[in-house]
């Protein structure tokens, strides 16, 4: 009897986790509204349609936004990814997908994921505008393809912005992270639809309005990379806006080794507008910006009228803070960069430094001498005089004096030179960083036009 009793307890066991996969299962075919399916003996998957031509699209509000078939993420996990898209869609109306599989059925990663998302009912208004990350535990073939689709989607995830997420996305798959990486991923596009960056979250949300302001309180020098102490830029603030009281100007550094998808001028101007610098009602200021992730890349600018700045004061100042951030640190380069930014706006000119006026001097002197030591030389041997002869017929050098008739025509004569200009020309290109395939426009099995990224991990 108790043996009968163990069984039929096992057998219960059993049938409620049949139902359980019958009802998961069930659960991302159950929103079909009357779409033949494939079925699952078939070689591709089941919720793939008999018929992909003239494919009735349709929303699913309901639908499952994270479909675990390769089982990466345990139940509490998925719930947890699940809230983190509820959250996202309900606040910016974009869709964001999640699935994963151990292979790609044949059809390659940018067409599943772009079939998944189209047949499943995702995406949100007319445009069905949303993202589908397909990730491929294929052990002969690992790797993923996000698949973008609709025109504000697309037009926000361009190659370089690709490549970021994806930096981010596959550390952490290659590493076997992949909650992590699925919740960073979720982020990132989070951030890219409300700031139109994955990262720079000091940015104003698009579409709302900006008005610029002015935050006293705000730091005047802002270190990204924690290369200076709390107390040096503490301090460094302070000469700064003491250098900024006395001309009325806002006098700011920014240190970083990330811009995004920015270029180091845009992303210092962005900063400048968007966190409270500049005095008045131009904003006058002047701002020193330091990209450390590939060397020091500087740019300085300023803002408003009255800032007094030259080309020659820019370049003198670029190349001052460079040689000094080798020799003596970013700290003792700031400091007399405010230096010299107070100088410049005294006097209207950044000096030379010692060591440049010391070369120069230097130099000119050595070039000096070595020309007029040649020069001298030359005229000693033209101007030799000959030894003393017995008579004057042993000053001619035979066959080299010959006395003719000579017209005197030393007027109207002229000599001129022309200098042409040397001209040198570059050519090159920059290519995005990262290690994605990505492409700007692709079509699904059923047609819709979608874009996207991927790589192997």
């Amino acid at each position: 009897m108790r043996n009968k009793l163990l069984i039929l307890a096992l057998a219960v066991c059993a049938l409620t986790a049949l139902l359980a996969v019958g009802v998961s299962a069930e659960r991302v075919l159950s929103y079909d509204p009357g779409v033949e399916r494939v079925g699952e003996n078939d070689s591709l998957p089941d919720w793939y349609p008999v018929n992909t031509k003239n494919f009735p699209f349709y929303h699913d509000e309901e639908a499952p936004r994270v479909v675990d078939r390769a089982d990466l993420f345990t139940s509490d996990e998925e719930e947890e990814l699940e809230r983190a898209i509820s959250e996202l869609r309900a606040e910016l109306d974009r869709d964001v997908v999640v699935y994963t599989d151990v292979t790609d059925y044949g059809l390659g990663k940018d067409i599943l994921a772009a079939d998944f998302y189209d047949f499943n009912g995702y995406g949100c208004g007319d445009e069905r505008e949303g993202v589908c990350l397909f990730i491929d535990m294929d052990p002969d073939d690992r790797g993923g393809w996000a698949c973008c689709t609709g025109s504000d989607t697309r037009a926000l995830y361009t190659e370089e912005v690709a490549n970021l997420i994806d930096d981010d996305l596959y550390y952490y798959l290659g590493n076997g992270e992949y909650y992590d990486g699925v919740s960073a991923w979720i982020g990132d596009f989070y951030r890219l639809y409300l700031k139109g960056d994955p990262f720079l979250s000091w940015l104003p949300d698009r579409g709302e309005k900006f008005e610029r302001f002015h935050d006293g309180n705000a730091p005047r020098v802002i270190d990204f990379t924690d290369e200076m102490t709390e107390n040096e830029t503490a301090d460094l603030s302070a000469s700064a806006e003491e250098v900024g009281g006395k001309y009325g100007i806002d006098v700011v550094v920014l240190v970083t080794n990330f811009t995004s998808s920015l270029d180091l001028k845009e992303y210092a101007e962005k900063y400048y507008e968007y966190n409270g610098y500049g005095l008045g009602g131009d904003y006058r200021g002047i701002m020193l910006c330091v990209d450390r992730s590939g060397g020091n890349d500087v740019e300085i600018l300023t803002f408003g009228d009255g800032v007094r700045m030259t080309d020659t004061a820019r370049d003198r100042m670029t190349d001052h803070l460079k040689d000094r951030i080798g020799s003596q640190g970013i700290s003792a380069a700031v400091e007399n960069w405010i230096g010299e930014a107070d100088h410049l706006q005294k006097t209207g000119r950044v000096p030379r430094s010692f060591g440049s006026w010391l070369g120069t001097t230097v130099f000119g002197s050595i070039l000096g001498s070595v020309a007029g030591f040649f020069g001298l030389s030359g005229a000693k041997r033209r101007m030799a005089v000959p030894r003393t002869q017995v008579n004057a017929d042993a000053y001619v050098v035979a066959e080299t004096l010959a006395i003719v008739a000579m017209g005197d025509r030393l007027v109207n004569t002229s000599t001129s030179r022309v200098y042409a200009p040397i001209t040198r020309s570059s050519s090159g290109g920059s290519g995005s960083s990262g290690g994605s395939s990505y492409s700007g426009s692709y079509s699904g099995s059923s047609g819709s036009s979608h874009s996207g990224s991927g790589r192997s991990f």
